[in-house]
């Protein structure tokens, strides 16, 4: 079996270009349709996943106060999708949103969630299959 472990160059650069798809998406209007085209494109380029409006293996996800949490989670299960980056603000952390997604979504599909605090990244979460 092939190693599959990244150089420690290889790394930075993803981390770096993933990032900076996720600054693209955080620095878009609010309601633009298609902010986290960045996002959508990188997944696509560096994992095969298909582009945004395919199958969906990717998600966006902005949550800029409490009282929002409910309303992405349930966005996310309608797309169900495989990865999902979700950047929490002010009040918002991943312990609330693994909360409501436990509550509120069935999300079969989802294998891993990258949080982050604005852009920073803070936190990831993988399920099992």
């Amino acid at each position: 079996m092939p190693d599959s472990r990244l150089s420690a160059e290889e790394a930075a650069r993803l981390r770096e270009t993933l990032l900076e798809a996720v600054r693209e998406g955080l620095g878009a209007p609010r309601n633009a349709a298609n902010k986290w085209a960045p996002l959508y494109t990188w997944f696509a380029s560096e994992f095969r996943t298909e582009e945004n409006g395919r199958n969906r293996s990717v998600i966006g996800k902005v949550i800029v106060e409490s009282k929002q949490i409910g309303n992405r989670v349930d966005e996310m299960a309608k797309w169900d999708p495989k990865y999902a980056i979700i950047s929490c603000m002010d009040d918002v952390t991943p312990d609330k949103v693994l909360r409501a997604m436990r509550q509120r979504a069935s999300l079969p599909s989802l294998r891993c969630i990258l949080f982050l605090e604005e852009d920073r990244p803070s936190r990831i979460v993988r399920f099992d299959d």
